[in-house]
Order: C-alpha cells, then structure tokens, then sequence
C-alpha cells in the first residue's frame, strides 16, 4: 500500500506540474497544452509466475502534447501571422549548424539586418529553404531608389513587397514554408513554442500554405493557446484531490508501520 501511495503522489504532483504549465501559458501566442498520461504498475508484470500480479498504483508517462487548433484574434499587424488549419512555420537560428525548427506562433518582426524574424530571434524559412529578407529600398529598373511603402502576405503565404510612392512597383520576395509532420505529438519540445523533429513525428514535410493538406496563412491575425482555463481548473483541482488521498493515505500507512514496531 505504500508504494501504491508513493506512486499516486508521483503521478498527481506531475499532472499538477503539466496543468500549471497550461494554465501559465494561456494567454501565450500558440501555445499548445499538454496532458498527463499513466500506466498501471503491477508487480511481476514481467516475470513468468503463477501468482498474482498485485497492483503498485499508476505510474506516470511523458505529457502529451496536443497540436488542436487554437482560435484566431486580429491584430491588424501585417507581420503577425496565424495558421488556419495543419502546418507549422519553419524557422532556423542564424548560427552556424543549427537545424530548423517549427512553430505555430506567428508574432514576427524585422530583426536590424530586415530578416523576419521570431521574438526569440529565429529567422523565418521560405518554401526554397533561404531566409525571408525585407530589404528597406531597392534600385528600380529606371536605376532610381525607392522605398519600401508596403508588404501584403497572402493567404498562400506570398510576400509581396510595394516601394515607391506610386504603389506601382511591386517585387514577390518569396513564399513562406510550412511543414506538416505524421505524428505531431512526436515533436519534441524545445522551449519559447519551438518544436524539432524526432523518429516519433517522422520528418518534416515542408511545403507552402495551400498545398494539399496544408492551412492557410492569415495576416494580421494571431493564434491563441488551445488551453481552455475552465476544463484545467476542474482538472486541478480533481489533480489536488488526488494528491491529498494519497498523501493521507501514504501518512495513516507511515503511522501504522510506527506503531508495529513500537
């Protein structure tokens, strides 16, 4: 019975752990919520005996992370992108050797050099694998200098610059990448919403917005958290509940044992 209670403390502080986490994060743009996952514990489960397996409580497993769309807010910012549908953005860290990476949090910004970039410092890939610059001016055919006066990004992920004041002169920059992978809940997490591959999720399946099997990329717009506070507040506290039948019961047993050998 004492190891019954150990492991029921074990396996409810981790799904507090894993439910603070989502209720942290609510409000964190892209943020996919995870949930605890357990298995039955018995003893001689892996011997070969005639008797009976008793029950050691549950044990728990990695948290598992949901990849379920989260709802869409406008922001009117051009540069803050959200998914509507499968993909993830892909993005690379500009130090040498690193690997992509994926996210579905498109609050995006111009770093100094004019790369977009993530708010962690990640550049962001187009379909042909090079990194999207938005140069401030550029020389017209007519050998004159104009300024960038406007950017449109389509829902096929086109990025279409303006220069000039005429609005006449308009320059395709390129198409932004979006990956899609077999086992989403494989990926593994990295930290500030960046996700890489793993055997698990199978390799990345980089293609545009629009593509078969692809969503869609809304500018101006943001993807919330998929966290639902109200149904993690009812799991925490049923978490709560279990953590303190166990602890009590893991005391009385404590007490007991006290009282034999006295």
């Amino acid at each position: 019975m004492l190891s019954v209670s150990r492991n029921g403390i074990a396996a409810a502080n981790q799904e507090l752990d894993v439910i603070s986490n989502n209720i942290a994060n609510a409000g964190t743009t892209g943020f996919k919520r995870s949930t605890s996952q357990f298995v039955d514990m018995y003893t001689g489960a892996q011997q070969e005996t005639s008797a009976p397996n008793l029950g050691l409580g549950a044990e728990a497993l990695a948290p598992r992370r949901s990849h379920s769309q989260g709802s869409i807010k406008e922001t009117g910012q051009t540069l803050d992108l959200a998914i509507t549908g499968p993909g993830m953005f892909v993005v690379q860290s500009p130090t040498a050797g690193a690997i992509p990476q994926y996210t579905r949090n498109g609050s995006f910004e111009l770093d100094k050099d004019t790369y977009l970039v993530t708010q962690s410092g990640e550049r962001v890939l187009m379909a042909d694998g090079s990194d999207l610059q938005i140069p401030p001016q550029v020389r017209l055919p007519n050998n004159q200098t104009a300024g960038l006066t406007g950017l449109e990004i389509n829902n096929k992920g086109n990025v279409v610059a303006t220069y000039g004041t005429d609005g006449k002169s308009t320059i395709v920059l390129g198409t932004l990448a979006l990956a899609s992978f077999e086992n989403e809940a494989g990926l593994r997490n990295e930290g500030d919403n960046l996700f890489s591959e793993t055997n698990v999720s199978g390799n990345a399946n980089i293609t545009q917005a629009g593509a078969p099997g692809m969503g869609q990329i809304q500018s101006g717009s943001l993807e919330r958290s998929n966290t639902d506070v109200t149904t993690e507040m009812v799991n925490l506290i049923r978490a709560q509940q279990a953590y303190s039948s166990n602890s009590r019961m893991m005391q009385t047993m404590l007490e007991m044992d006290r009282k034999l050998l006295e």
